[in-house]
């Protein structure tokens, strides 16, 4: 699977994991072609936030040319979705349909629920022939559920004319919790 990482500005990589202990490999997202799109159009990448006992928010963005406006002709777009509990997605929990609104960027943003609490799970994006990288995402422990412990990663006041953002690379290695 695939694990995306994207920096503004820059190409989105994705992280190829094999085994139980993976190796990072950069895989430069910017240069896949596509017949429909030109160019691969989920290079903004994948994210997931808004962690609750039975759900999440998943975001993705449809942007061929992400420096140059986004590069989608201003129609909306199909985009369809799917949430399981591993990542070579044998076990799909849910899936569905949403709109990338030319009025929103082409921007995606799905409320799924009905979800396990502190539950880890994968998602992806798919429009036309694409697919989109695997995210990583674990939903919120359950009010009074016992856990041993949460881990947390934060990384604050991004500049990248200030340097290039490692802390994300390093927090999606981590595995964090949230």
């Amino acid at each position: 699977g695939l694990i995306g990482l994207s920096l503004p500005g820059r190409p989105t990589l994705a992280m190829a994991r094999q085994g139980a202990t993976p190796e990072a490999t950069p895989v430069d997202l910017s240069r896949k072609p596509s017949a429909t799109f030109g160019a691969y159009p989920f290079q903004l990448g994948v994210a997931s936030g808004d962690p609750l006992p039975n759900g999440v928010v998943l975001w993705t963005r449809l942007a061929p040319s992400p420096i140059d406006g986004g590069g989608m002709d201003p129609v909306p777009y199909d985009v369809r979705w799917e949430v399981a509990r591993d990542e070579s997605f044998s076990d799909i929990v849910q899936t569905g349909l949403a709109v990338a609104d030319p009025n929103l960027a082409h921007s995606v943003h799905v409320d799924v629920t009905g979800l396990e609490p502190y539950t880890e799970y994968f998602y992806r994006f798919m429009v036309g022939d694409e697919v989109s990288e695997i995210g990583r995402t674990v939903t919120a422990p359950a009010p009074g559920q016992p856990v041993d412990s949460l881990r947390f990663g934060v990384a604050s006041c991004a500049n990248y004319e200030d340097g290039y953002f490692v802390a994300y690379r390093d927090m999606a290695e981590q595995r964090f919790d949230a």
